[in-house]
């Protein structure tokens, strides 16, 4: 059966990361907020760093505090602690007497959200696993309630794979791929972000505006990418519309700068004039620095809204060069205090700067501990703050915002709350699911 050989492949990659990784935990008080203890818990995936992509020959766990300190997945991850520090206040009339908890998870890489997901999971509880009644009680114990995150579609497949098997409700803040909108696959995923359907049929109802029927349309090499590019390609001639050239964009390395090259002359030679850019922020980013350097310039470029509002494609020097940008963009919102909120968090993290970590090797969870560490988080100086406040992503963190709001919501009414107290007991994340 599909969803027992998932579960088995879980707990055999549990077993052999605990054998085979080092372990350890950090001294009383020195994590960087990656937990609070509550009454009900919520997990959260944030890239708080960024992989280098380098390609490896077989899968690598990497130690996420070792690669580059990513201001977009910091932003997010604290906009899960503001939400619930408001829901949690003395004021709130939301889950009144109820303390929500956190666990967050930083993903880095693929194999860190395969590890984090799986860790999510082995601390359900649940007894007689090849029996499993989501339904019976006494048999079901779980520690998390709902699950945040990730920020990439090709990690939401992952996490909602496991996820769906525990019913646990799962919100991503940006995974926007039409394919986990299949309940039959993905039964417990939920998403605050538009799917890309929505988007390419934004973008193909410019390009007619504008009588751009001549065009090329590139995809970064993940599922968000590809799916995207996939999807508008299909849909072209429906508006008059002829893609004139279509290829992949890579992460940028030494060992991809090639066939990167050859994606821009391909642009060239087809001589078109507009380029539809599907692609992560990231990707983007290493994508035009190359555009920028071969000095491609008077094109009409439209993004993806992974993209196009990015501080990490936006302030690459010359980017003006390129042409006219147009892209496709969530409405913004504002979060009052959350600028705020962060400041008071880095200052607080400063004054932990010196703590040491303490290494053992006892348990699954405590190999996690290790890879959950962010030294750069309290080294951020004052000139990093003010960067880092200044730039940023106020969609994609409010996102994230409303994502817990929409499970404190869902806690409300389960737990039968009144203005006053709330009917604390045990909860399952298919209650909460609903």
């Amino acid at each position: 059966m599909a969803f027992s050989s998932v579960l088995l492949f879980t707990h055999l990659c549990a077993v052999t990361l605990a054998y085979s990784e080092p372990s350890c935990t950090e001294a009383p008080g020195s994590q960087f907020d990656f937990q609070q203890d509550g009454d009900y818990m919520i997990a959260g995936l944030f890239p708080v760093h960024e992989s280098l992509g380098i390609t490896r020959p077989v899968p690598e766990l990497q130690d996420c505090n070792t690669e580059i300190f990513n201001k977009h997945g910091y932003h997010l991850m604290q906009a899960m602690r503001f939400a619930l520090e408001e829901i949690n206040g003395a004021t709130s009339a939301l889950l009144p007497g109820v303390k929500l908890g956190y666990e967050a998870y930083d993903i880095c890489s693929e194999s860190a959200n395969i590890l984090a997901t799986f860790n999510i999971a082995s601390k359900q509880n649940i007894e007689h696993q090849d029996e499993l009644q989501l339904t019976t009680e006494t048999h079901y114990d779980p520690k998390t309630i709902a699950v945040i995150g990730p920020d990439s579609s090709t990690y939401a497949f992952t996490t909602a794979s496991v996820m769906g098997y525990y019913l646990i409700p799962q919100i991503s803040y940006e995974s926007s791929n039409e394919l986990l909108s299949n309940k039959r696959l993905y039964p417990s995923f939920f998403r605050t972000i538009p799917t890309d359907r929505y988007q390419v049929r934004a973008m193909l109802q410019l390009l007619s505006e504008f009588h751009w029927t001549w065009i090329a349309v590139l995809g970064s090499d993940e599922d968000y990418g590809t799916q995207g590019m996939q999807s508008l390609s299909e849909l072209a001639l429906k508006y008059g519309i002829c893609v004139a050239y279509q290829a992949t964009i890579p992460s940028y390395s030494e060992d991809t700068r090639a066939q990167m090259l050859q994606v821009i002359k391909g642009i060239v030679q087809t001589k078109v004039n507009v380029v539809v850019v599907f692609s992560s922020n990231r990707k983007a980013s290493g994508f035009f620095s190359l555009v920028i350097e071969q000095n491609i310039t008077n094109k009409v470029w439209i993004g993806s809204e992974d993209w196009s509002m990015s501080t990490l494609v936006s302030m690459l020097p010359k980017i003006k060069s390129i042409g006219s940008v147009m892209g496709i963009s969530v409405k913004a919102a504002e979060i009052p205090g959350f600028a705020e909120f962060e400041a008071r968090s880095i200052e607080s993290e400063n004054s932990k700067a010196n703590e040491e970590l303490v290494c053992q090797s006892e348990t699954f969870s405590e190999i996690l501990a290790c890879y959950q560490v962010c030294d750069q988080c309290r080294l951020l100086n004052s000139t990093d703050v003010h960067s880092l406040l200044e730039t940023f992503d106020i969609q994609s963190s409010f996102n994230v915002y409303t994502a817990v709001y929409a499970v404190a919501h869902a806690l409300h009414q389960l737990l039968g709350c009144d203005s006053e107290e709330c009917q604390k007991k045990q909860v399952h994340p298919w209650q909460v699911r609903g």
